[in-house]
């Protein structure tokens, strides 16, 4: 950590100036994808494929030149088959996954190249939302190695949803990048600005600057690695910082 160069205006030169250390990478919570439960994320929504009643339709196959192949078995249909979710079944194959059911009867959903009539998806396909804990039976967002249901992820601060945006995670709580600037991340103290994961920054002087913008008072210079005279709690750099002296004739 850099520290400042002690300037008392009694004396009429500078103490010392020790070196200072360059700046480091910041640690503060990256905004990056799927590292880890620290991490910010951008989630994607997982939308179930769901079928209602009656929106598959049985088709006669009487087009020569028509060529279906079942979608469950891989074999080429002969006569009449099902079309489904843009897919061609054998009417025999078009049946839940689980209890067998024939789908042509009832409300199906599809999930990973499976079908599953509505009722066993129900009871033991769809997943818990970690929020409300009650089932998640349409669009579905996954973060933090969890379920939740559009609505339910939310902000810890502000309460609005985050959908399938970018957040970042504070003891394992969700929170929008405005909320989570505003209460956690670090600002600089020369231009206001948040650090952002992988800047370069500096702590002198009580604050935390960009590496950038830690710079002389009077010329601007870079003060990135370099030493520099604390006055009036601003930096200086070595020319800049020494005492001025008023002759008298």
């Amino acid at each position: 950590m850099p520290k400042p160069i002690p300037y008392d205006e009694s004396h009429q030169q500078p103490s010392s100036i020790p070196h200072v250390s360059p700046a480091k990478p910041i640690t503060t919570e990256n905004a990056s994808i799927n590292k880890n439960s620290q991490e910010a994320a951008v989630i994607g929504p997982r939308i179930f494929k769901k079928g209602i009643k009656g929106s598959a339709s049985l088709n006669p196959n009487d087009n020569i030149n028509q060529v279906a192949i079942c979608y469950s078995c891989g074999i080429r249909i002969r006569g009449p088959f099902i079309s489904a979710m843009d897919r061609c079944y054998c009417v025999e194959h078009f049946t839940c996954s689980r209890c067998s059911t024939n789908l042509m009867e009832c409300g199906f959903v599809e999930e990973n190249g499976k079908l599953c009539c509505e009722f066993d998806f129900e009871q033991y396909l769809a997943p818990f939302c970690a929020k409300c804990g009650h089932k998640i039976l349409k669009e579905c967002i996954h973060a933090l190695e969890k379920t939740w249901h559009p609505e339910c992820f939310v902000c810890t601060a502000c309460q609005r949803e985050i959908g399938n945006g970018s957040f970042h995670v504070k003891e394992g709580h969700p929170y929008c990048i405005n909320d989570y600037q505003r209460m956690f991340q670090v600002k600089c103290s020369g231009c206001e600005f948040p650090i952002e994961p992988g800047d370069k920054y500096l702590e002198a002087m009580g604050g935390t600057y960009h590496a950038e913008c830690f710079t002389c008072t009077l010329c601007q210079v870079s003060l990135d690695g370099e030493a520099f005279v604390a006055k009036n709690n601003k930096p200086y750099c070595r020319q800049h910082g020494r005492p001025t002296f008023t002759r008298f004739n």
